[in-house]
């Protein structure tokens, strides 16, 4: 299941998949129209996860990899 994921963002609130889009921004204005905000995460799904360094944004509810 990961691999048709990768380097996408993925939207996940109650432990449920709620989308997957191409960017970070895609995936919140996308996301806000139905779900309240702070109720959601996006998830960036790298193809490498293990040598990659997780930073949370400065914004909330954001996390991407770098």
């Amino acid at each position: 299941m990961r691999l048709k994921y990768i380097r996408k963002r993925v939207v996940i609130a109650n432990d449920k998949v709620l989308g997957v889009y191409n960017s970070d921004r895609e995936a919140i204005q996308e996301t806000v129209k139905t779900v309240p905000r702070g109720t959601f995460m996006v998830k960036y799904i790298p193809i490498y996860p293990q040598k990659e360094k997780i930073r949370l944004s400065p914004v909330g509810n954001v996390i991407t990899y770098e």
